[in-house]
């Protein structure tokens, strides 16, 4: 079961990179600056996480293994697949809310700001 959902992880960052390759194609700067910064957040925290002692010793699910021990392509592909996660999960609910009612300003630019 922890494989299945090692590989559904990995498998939903493959389709977030996928995005990002549509963003720039379709030179959606916001897009692709939004999924980069959520990227970028996503390894830090993993890396500040791996390095707290309040949170060193956190296992991961799945495996035996502290965070503070994993090295750092370990902690890079963490991050990324995490954040791709929870990315999936908010677009998810995106597209069930019909009402836009958890609509959320542009990182970049200007926009309307409705309930976000």
């Amino acid at each position: 079961m922890e494989q299945a959902l090692a590989f559904g992880t990995i498998g939903l960052l493959a389709s977030k990179v996928i995005e990002m390759l549509k963003y720039l194609r379709n030179k959606d700067m916001n897009g692709a600056f939004t999924l980069a910064a959520v990227w970028i957040a996503g390894v830090v925290s993993t890396f500040l996480a791996a390095a707290a002692k309040v949170t060193e010793t956190l296992v991961l699910p799945g495996t035996s293994i502290p965070l503070g021990t994993l090295d750092g392509a370990s902690l890079v592909l963490i991050g990324l697949t995490l954040t791709s996660t929870i990315g999936t999960v908010y677009d998810f609910k995106k597209a069930l809310d019909n009402g836009d009612s958890a609509k959320q300003p542009p990182l970049l630019g200007s926009g309307p700001v409705n309930n976000a």
